[in-house]
C-alpha cells in the first residue's frame, strides 16, 4: 500500500502538471468523443504503468546498472520528444489530408504507437519517488514482488492525472469541438502544431516531462 501511495503522491503533484502540455493537444486533436478520449488516455497512461513496472524489474535484476546508467535520463527525454514531434506530424498530416488518406487504419495505428511511446519514455524521469521505487525493487526478495512494486507505483502515479484529464479536460475538449465543429480541421492542425512545438522544447531541454 505504501508504494501505491508514493506513486499516488507523485501523480497528484508533478505528474499531472507535466502531462498537461502533451495531453491537452492530444485530446483536442484526437478525441472526437468519449470513446476516443478514453482510448488516448488508456494508451498513454497504460504505457507509463508498463514503464514503471519495467524499471522495477530492471532494478531487481541489475541494481548497479540502473544506478550507473538509468539516472542519466537525457536519452529517454529525447526519445519522448521525438515521439511527441512524430505524433504531431501524423496529426498534422491527418488534419490536411483527411482520414481517408490512411490505408487500413494506418494513421490510427501510428498515432496509437505515438501515444504509447510518449507515455513510456516520459516515465524515465528519475525524481525521488522513482529512485525510491528503484531502491525498494532492488532490495526486494523476488521478481514477483519487484513487478508488484512497479505495478502498484505505476497505478498510483497515473490515477490522479487520468481522472483529471478524463473528468475535466475532456469536458473542455467536447465543448470546444461542439462550438467550433465547422473549424475542426483548423483545430486539429493547431493542436498538431502545438504538439510539434512542445516536442521541440522537450528535445532542447527547455521543458521536461
Amino acid at each position: 500500500m505504501g508504494i501505491f501511495l508514493m506513486g499516488l503522491q507523485l501523480g497528484a503533484t508533478a505528474c499531472t502538471l507535466s502531462c498537461m502540455p502533451v495531453m491537452i493537444p492530444l485530446l483536442l486533436g484526437s478525441a472526437d468523443n468519449k470513446r476516443d478520449a478514453t482510448t488516448v488516455l488508456t494508451q498513454y497512461f497504460g504505457a507509463k504503468v508498463f514503464a514503471y513496472t519495467l524499471i522495477a524489474l530492471i532494478a531487481f535484476f541489475g541494481a548497479d546498472f540502473v544506478k550507473s546508467h538509468l539516472p542519466d535520463s537525457a536519452l529517454f527525454s529525447k526519445g519522448a520528444a521525438l515521439f511527441v514531434i512524430a505524433l504531431g506530424g501524423v496529426m498534422l498530416y491527418q488534419a490536411f489530408k483527411g482520414e481517408n488518406s490512411c490505408s487500413a487504419g494506418a494513421c490510427r495505428r501510428s498515432k496509437g504507437l505515438g501515444y504509447i511511446g510518449t507515455g513510456f519514455f516520459s516515465s524515465f524521469n528519475f525524481c525521488l519517488p522513482v529512485s525510491t521505487l528503484i531502491a525498494m525493487s532492488a532490495l526486494s526478495g523476488s521478481v514477483e514482488l519487484s513487478a508488484l512494486f512497479g505495478l502498484l507505483f505505476g497505478l498510483g502515479a497515473v490515477t490522479v492525472p487520468f481522472l483529471f484529464f478524463y473528468l475535466f479536460i475532456f469536458r473542455i475538449t467536447s465543448t470546444v469541438l461542439t462550438e467550433f465543429s465547422r473549424h475542426k480541421k483548423r483545430l486539429k492542425a493547431g493542436s498538431a502544431l502545438l504538439l510539434i512545438f512542445i516536442g521541440g522544447m522537450l528535445y532542447s531541454g527547455i521543458i521536461h516531462l
